[in-house]
């Protein structure tokens, strides 16, 4: 985990540094292909490309694009940055990969960016949306959004001023929630486009926390997002008709005594020969399997999230789970101790005050009782 923070960190100051990590372009890439590596390290190698030279990055970002059998998330990914270097010979790939698209998640994304750039008021976008051909979008892919991967472009105009806005969502085949989101705000000001700040949002295996948080309610959202199978509309009969089946299907079944032997036509047991051995051998390897399979299926359900903040343009702020249950122990502690100290601070307040009431009860009883008849 520590190794593969660490990866991370590197690979987004390489993302900072552009020009100057033009050289790793090759260790970049072979980084991103290799498909043995943890989807987020992949990903933070695709988005170290984004200040690289264009001739140095886009061949293996298209390649990444173009292979169908990729992870969506990095075909996305991949797409996404290969844009900011727009050409001829690019927007033809796009059009080609986008006529023979199978994947809705990618075919939808890239179909709302280019349906986006092609309307957008955007200044820093003009010569992009003039380049960009019209008979790019050779295949419709206009999905929901609250279902499938997109992207948006707003434009604000006003008096010498003027803001753009990004938004992207990306989902994944294997979960009804969005695999990650993207926002970027950009300011224009005097005939200058500063680039305000960035915020990206990722989460990998959050089904689990969902199921926990909304209750068995959450499979509704997984029947609305991909419908019901064939599975789930299969009804079971009763036991007695389901054995009933059974034997119509099979009549010449075996029968067994209450000892587990078999018992022949004329109810006399059977001698059964096992080899004992091998059975438990047998029960072994199958224990094996089922502990590889337990393990597997919990080390992939582990919750994964990461926050990357830019401010102008570079990476300043990158958290992920862990560094969220630091953030919130340490705020819960301070918190606790803010409360303790209040506390305190009103049990002495209120205590002080009932003194001052009691002393001046007493007194007024002292006094009343001296000034009265002897």
């Amino acid at each position: 985990m520590i190794e593969s923070l660490a990866v991370q960190l590197a690979l987004r100051a390489i993302g900072n540094a552009g020009l100057a990590a033009a050289a790793l372009a090759p260790a970049l890439s072979s980084c991103a292909a290799l498909r043995s590596r943890p989807m987020e390290i992949r990903l933070a190698a695709v988005r170290a490309f984004r200040r690289i030279p264009c001739s140095g990055r886009n061949d293996v970002l298209v390649q990444l694009y173009q292979t169908t059998s990729e992870d969506v998330e990095i075909r996305i990914s991949a797409y996404y940055i290969a844009m900011k270097c727009p050409h001829e010979q690019l927007f033809k790939q796009v059009q080609k990969t986008l006529l023979r698209e199978t994947s809705s998640q990618v075919g939808s994304f890239v179909w709302s960016h280019l349906s986006q750039l092609l309307e957008t008021d955007d200044p820093l976008k003009e010569h992009l949306r003039d380049s960009i051909p019209d008979e790019i979008l050779s295949k419709d892919f206009d999905r929901d959004i609250w279902k499938y991967s997109s992207y948006s472009d707003v434009t604000f105009h006003s008096a010498g001023a003027g803001a753009n806005l990004e938004a992207s969502v990306v989902f994944s085949p294997t979960s009804f929630l969005p695999r990650s989101v993207m926002t970027n705000l950009t300011v224009h000001f005097m005939g200058q486009a500063i680039n305000l700040l960035e915020v990206g949002v990722r989460l990998e295996n959050a089904e689990t926390l969902m199921e926990k948080v909304f209750g068995p309610k959450s499979s509704t959202f997984s029947d609305y997002f991909f419908g019901n199978t064939n599975e789930g509309n299969h009804k079971s009969g009763t036991p007695v008709e389901t054995s009933e089946k059974v034997k119509q299907r099979n009549p010449t079944l075996k029968r067994y005594s209450p000892a587990g032997h078999l018992v022949s036509k004329s109810g006399k047991p059977k001698l059964r020969k096992t080899n004992q051995n091998c059975l438990g051998r047998k029960y072994s390897k199958m224990n094996e399997l089922v502990k590889k399979f337990t393990e597997r299926t919990v080390r992939k359900e582990v919750l994964k999230c990461e926050l990357s903040i830019k401010i102008f343009g570079n990476e300043l702020s990158f958290l992920d789970c862990e560094d969220f249950r630091k953030q919130m122990k340490h705020y819960s502690l301070n918190l606790a101790e803010l409360a303790v100290k209040l506390l305190k601070d009103w049990c002495l307040t209120h205590a002080l005050a009932m003194g001052r009431l009691w002393a001046a009860f007493f007194m007024s009883q002292i006094s009343s009782g001296a000034g009265g008849p002897v």
